[in-house]
């Protein structure tokens, strides 16, 4: 169950969602609070939330009140001057304070924008017919900005059921019809209304989902009939408008908001377009596939993958990609997907291998363990962690028209030109990539070059009764060692220096103590930064021994993207921050002859025994990537 709750706020996150509640919510601060308890943890996970209120009861009882007389045909109302003062003040002022201050008392900051706001909606008043409504608005147009703003800025905005003219006087307009036109505009992934019945009935039953050409159907037969609807009616202009789906569920019903968003049995009635039907079918049959991101990376752990050996985890990934996805594809020891066929493409890809199992594992390295929010387990930081958030990330991206996504899933990183390098022919040229790597999920725009050398020192040797005449190859090697460590060589004000470390030194042999070493064979690596080539650190190594240094490895110069290039950019604003920093390990970026990130989650003892990645890190990789992706398509347009 928790594991599903996930995968729906994972699905949702950074969504809008459009909620209208009645005047029978409103006159009940349990049920009210119950249902904002509901609100807050959608809007703790990253759901933006619009809400809509009316309060029919309220102004009709305030209108006797103050003397006046209510008046309505066919359920809708009469607004004379009396019942038009009622409605401010009452829908202006007394249930905004009521809803605001039940919002405040749960931590959640709400924020009231009404009609006049921002010129949030202008209507125009109804004209007179065969009936006369009064001073009753119908909307002409909607303005969402100062929403998308207050909810970019983390408020909920509650706005009351009334409208203005465009010389600003208020009049009354239904509340639904407002929830409408205001999910409409911001094109909303659900518009959700409360109702004080389970959903849609027909025949006694409950309809669970419903077409906008057999509401129009049920209506004809007389089998939708009074309050209920205006709702289907409204819910389906919303979908002309734009809103994916509408939902009509039951305010009276314990957490019928959470059931609906966060399981797969939902609640009430969801109407929507009889193509979008289709789809919806379909993601009913894979959601129960799916596993949630967690889960991934534990069978991602789970199936030893050393870099080389990448076999049976190859096999693994091409059964689950191909279980939610159309396009999937293999070669060797790579796999890709591919989303869209425009013309911008952009490369999401990251290693699958693993170095091999170290020393200091307590316990099994291939047994996932999740204490708290650390999974444990070999390469569960490097590389498992990215490629379980990414898979998911990718498979639920809605690819903009003219761009192109590619998943791309490689070998040998570690080790190797098998991997991405090999599979880049059979690749769509990308424009820009994100690599998946564990940054900690900082922005980092560059690697430094990799070069290995070897040298092999001979001496005289001897025997160590005449250590002061023996020349001994393991001091000669640390002295050599020492002269390539301590070479002058310039700073990057990102990298900071090119330098070298000994991975490597062999010497000796064991249990012969008499014996001075004539041979040894050291192995150094060195790092270059932009501004230094790889040829250049070698010839400088070369230029301070006396000896032949054999080049090992040679793998790619230094790299570092421009922070104005288009995807440095989008990251930047997807992470809402400005400052930059740059890998100190090579990446697969070097293989790209386009700009890159190299973005992924938090991790620890990287390489060593007992390595652990931040869960809550990797799912918050998996929620922004699609915003990187849709901020760097955007400005790519």
């Amino acid at each position: 169950m928790e594991a599903l709750k996930k995968y729906y706020i994972r699905k949702f996150y950074g969504k809008v969602f459009v909620l209208k509640f009645g005047g029978e919510i409103l006159t009940n601060p349990s049920r009210l609070n119950n249902i904002l308890l509901d609100v807050k943890e959608l809007w703790e996970n990253g759901i933006k939330i619009a809400i809509v209120y009316g309060g029919g009861q309220q102004a009709d009882e305030l209108t006797r009140k103050l003397g006046g007389k209510v008046q309505k045909i066919d359920g809708r109302r009469i607004t004379g001057e009396i019942d038009l003062e009622v409605i401010k003040m009452l829908y202006g002022g007394l249930l905004s304070l009521e809803l605001l201050g039940a919002i405040r008392r749960l931590g959640i900051k709400g924020v009231r924008v009404s009609a006049l706001d921002g010129d949030l909606i202008v209507a125009k008043k109804r004209p007179v017919t065969t009936i006369d409504y009064g001073f009753v608005g119908d909307i002409e147009k909607v303005n969402p900005e100062i929403l998308i703003k207050t909810m970019r800025d983390g408020y909920i905005p509650v706005i009351p059921a009334i409208t203005a003219d465009k010389d600003g006087n208020v009049l009354n307009t239904n509340a639904d019809t407002i929830a409408t036109n205001v999910a409409g505009a911001l094109k909303a992934e659900k518009l959700i209304f409360f109702s004080n019945t389970d959903g849609v009935m027909a025949e006694g039953k409950l309809l669970s989902v419903l077409t906008t050409e057999e509401a129009l159907q049920l209506i004809d037969e007389q089998k939708i009939t009074g309050g209920m609807i205006v709702k289907v009616t409204n819910a389906m202009e919303a979908l002309k408008a734009g809103v994916l789906r509408v939902q009509i569920i039951n305010g009276m019903s314990p957490h019928s908001l959470l059931k609906e968003v966060l399981t797969d049995k939902g609640a009430g009635t969801m109407i929507l377009q009889p193509v979008e039907e289709k789809r919806y079918q379909k993601e009913i049959q894979e959601e129960f596939k799916r596993i949630s991101t967690v889960e991934l990376l534990q069978e991602l752990v789970s199936i030893p993958s050393p870099s080389g050996q990448e076999e049976m985890v190859v096999k693994f990934l091409l059964k689950y990609l191909k279980q939610h996805c159309s396009h999937v594809y293999i070669r060797d020891r790579n796999i890709w997907a591919v989303k869209g066929d425009g013309k911008k493409v952009l490369l999401l890809q990251a290693h699958i291998d693993t170095v091999p199992v170290v020393s200091g594992w307590q316990g099994n390295p291939f047994e996932p363990l999740v204490s708290g929010n650390r999974l444990t387990g070999c390469g569960a930081a490097e590389n498992k962690a990215s490629v379980a958030a990414f898979v998911h990330a990718f498979l639920d991206l809605e690819c903009p028209s003219d761009c192109q996504v590619v998943l791309a899933l490689t070998c040998e990183e570690e080790r190797g030109d098998q991997g991405l390098q090999r599979l880049l022919s059979d690749l769509p040229v990308p424009n820009a990539a994100i690599i998946g790597e564990p940054t900690g999920m900082e922005i980092r725009t560059g690697h430094r070059g990799r070069v290995v050398l070897e040298g092999n020192v001979h001496t005289s040797g001897g025997h160590t009764a005449f250590a002061q005449r023996e020349e001994n190859a393991v001091i000669a090697a640390m002295e050599a060692v020492k002269k390539i460590e301590q070479l002058s060589l310039p700073e990057h004000p990102l990298m900071g220096k090119a330098g070298w470390q000994v991975s490597y030194f062999e010497a000796g042999v064991p249990e012969q103590y008499n014996i001075v070493p004539n041979h040894v064979v050291f192995q150094i690596e060195g790092r270059t930064v932009p501004g230094v080539k790889n040829s250049t650190l070698i010839e400088k190594a070369q230029s301070v021994v006396d000896f032949p240094l054999k080049v090992l490895i040679n793998q790619a110069e230094a790299k570092i993207v421009s922070p104005d290039e288009k995807i440095v950019m989008a990251a930047k604003k997807a992470l809402n921050r400005e400052e930059l920093c740059t890998a100190g390990d090579l990446t697969d970026l070097h293989c790209l002859e386009c700009p890159g990130i190299i973005f992924g989650p938090e991790g620890g003892n990287i390489h060593k025994g007992n390595e652990w990645v931040n869960i809550d890190s990797m799912e918050k990789v998996e929620n922004i990537l699609p915003m990187i992706i849709k901020n760097y398509f955007t400005a790519c347009d």
